[in-house]
């Protein structure tokens, strides 16, 4: 139950630079110079010098505290601490269980402190409730973020989910409030879910609340849907993975909310089951949310033309962020949501991936992107762009890519591309200085789209995310890339996964990693590396200054290769797992 906190490589934060610290557990400091173990009262004397302002901002200073039996009297007189407590966001995570009936928190020390609350377990009541009950008698006004992990009341009486409901009504500085992972299969699912819903009529300062993966009964979805409406100054509502069910009450009683909710910035419903009403329902609504920003509608929606044209219409003005991946969409529709989208000066994000629409529903797409002068992120993956080998879509996309300078993040992954498509393609990339990400797996490069590719890294100074995997590159293919890939010195991520590389291929990343001083990750898996190569691998492992992450198939689970791997791994803090031969 104490708190380390890990300072990696002490020696740049005397030359000025900024060090990050993590929240870890159990850490290890057994190599002197790499990594310096700092205890709680280390952290303190680092805090009342000043230097623990120095070495990371404090806005980014973050603690993991992980409570089991009780908390450690040196963290409670830490979080006591004024000096402290102003740059320390305290996250506590209790794992509430019916046989850790021993555990006593005093809650009432986290007063002034930013608290997530992390409820784990099979129950809400017990002794946790009440020694929630006595800190909010004493004056606590509740955590700021409140996430319920499977913890819904099971089995419990009428009385235990009603108390439930009321403490969570006195959490008067609630304003994150994440329910997951709930299942309700009982009979009494409505008691079982009560507590929810009289919670929601307390919190009005709730601004965030998210349903994620809690299978429940349609009736006591529709009640939780109700009383959003007094959540007026929610800005984010999420759901995802709980489905609306048959019943048209509940998209109806969903678009009620919708209008009660004035503040609302953004909006997602992810494997809902929204059905063809609740769209309409919908569609209705959007409208009066004049400040919506973001709309996620992953939803198994079936956008065919009919009613791809009420929805395109009903999308507000104020809408920055419009992802409509795997809406079954195509060609018809996406010329309606083209026509949509010129009307829109000020998107910075558009996904409509897994969306089938083909090159001609890509080009209908891209022409209603050419004003989109502000777009920073766009996702047209899976879209058959690249099928039959028609340049329409290419050509268009390529020309309205010219007009959004501001473009940092581009994924084309899972189209297969021929090599002229990916020639039109690349002539518009190496006008996109600001690229960071590129996403291009799956396309069927080859070894001589490889070549394609090595032409655009010198255009693209800013790059930090390249995706690759599954493109069929071969050694050829990576030696090709190498020498470009070698002077993009801000490259973080690089995924190279499924590109038949052998121990040679090991080799090349190898001499790869040893050139770019800024690599975090690099992702081998589905490639037969061999431990040949993975010796390579190792060496760099050792060697590299940044490396937090490396991702590979060996091929072979034993062996001295292997033990090279570990420890090189082990000194460089990076995670090993071995599972069926492969190695991360």
């Amino acid at each position: 139950s104490s708190l380390h906190l890990s300072v990696s490589r002490m020696a740049m934060a005397q030359a000025g630079k900024r060090v990050k610290l993590t929240g870890t557990q159990n850490t290890s400091s057994k190599e002197a110079g790499k990594i310096a173990s700092l205890g709680l009262c280390d952290v303190i004397k680092l805090v009342e010098t000043g230097l623990l302002g120095w070495l990371i901002p404090a806005e980014r200073l973050v603690s993991m505290l992980q409570v089991s039996k009780g908390l450690n009297r040196e963290l409670v007189s830490l979080l006591s601490d004024e000096k402290i407590r102003s740059s320390l966001s305290a996250i506590l995570r209790v794992s509430c269980r019916k046989d850790d009936a021993e555990r006593r928190i005093d809650f009432s020390r986290f007063k002034s402190v930013n608290v997530e609350l992390h409820l784990q377990g099979s129950c809400v009541d017990g002794h946790v409730v009440q020694e929630i009950k006595r800190a909010v008698a004493a004056g606590w006004g509740g955590p700021a973020t409140l996430h319920l992990d499977a913890a819904v009341p099971r089995g419990s009486t009428q009385q235990a989910t009603t108390a439930a409901g009321l403490l969570l009504r006195d959490f008067r500085d609630l304003k994150h409030l994440k329910v997951e992972g709930a299942l309700s299969s009982e009979k009494r699912a409505t008691d079982s879910w009560s507590f929810l819903t009289q919670a929601l009529q307390g919190c009005t300062c709730l601004t965030s609340f998210d349903l994620v993966d809690c299978r429940m009964d349609p009736d006591v979805f529709i009640e939780i849907l109700k009383q959003l409406i007094c959540c007026k100054g929610l800005k984010r509502l999420s759901i995802s993975g709980t489905p609306f069910g048959d019943k048209p009450q509940a998209p109806v009683a969903l678009a009620w909310a919708l209008r009660c909710l004035p503040e609302l910035e953004f909006l997602e419903i992810e494997g809902a089951h929204l059905g063809e009403k609740g769209l309409l329902a919908l569609c209705k609504t959007l409208p009066f949310c004049r400040r919506l920003k973001s709309l996620d509608l992953d939803a198994d929606l079936e956008l065919t033309d009919d009613m791809s044209t009420p929805l395109a219409l009903s999308l507000p003005r104020s809408l920055t962020d419009l992802r409509l991946s795997q809406c079954d969409m195509e060609d018809g529709g996406a010329a309606i949501f083209a026509t949509a989208l010129s009307r829109f000066s000020g998107l910075e994000a558009v996904d409509f991936g897994h969306n089938h629409m083909g090159s001609l529903g890509v080009a209908h797409m891209a022409r209603g992107l050419w004003k989109s002068v502000y777009l920073k992120r766009l996702v047209l993956r899976d879209t058959d762009c690249g099928i039959g080998g028609c340049c329409v879509g290419t050509t268009v996309l390529a020309e309205a890519m010219r007009s959004c300078w501001r473009l940092t993040d581009l994924d084309l992954g899972e189209n297969c591309f021929t090599l002229d498509q990916l020639s039109i393609l690349a002539k518009s990339l190496m006008l996109s200085p600001s690229l960071r990400q590129l996403h291009l797996d799956g396309c069927d490069l080859g070894p001589a789209g490889a070549q394609l590719i090595a032409d655009i890294l010198p255009s693209l100074p800013l790059l930090s995310l390249l995706h690759l995997s599954r493109n069929d590159l071969q050694e050829e293919g990576l030696a090709t890339l190498l020498p470009t890939l070698a002077k993009c010195e801000r490259l973080r991520t690089l995924h190279l996964g499924g590109n038949a590389l052998t121990a040679e291929g090991g080799r090349m990343v190898a001499e790869l990693i040893g050139s770019l001083p800024a690599l975090e990750n690099v992702y081998l898996e589905d490639n037969e590396i061999g431990l040949v190569g993975a010796l390579h691998l190792a060496e760099a492992i050792r060697a590299s200054p940044s490396l937090q992450h490396v991702s590979l198939t060996v091929g072979v689970a034993t062996g001295e290769g292997e033990a090279e791997l570990l420890q090189a791994a082990k000194r460089c803090r990076i995670a090993w797992h071995d599972d069926d031969s492969c190695c991360v």
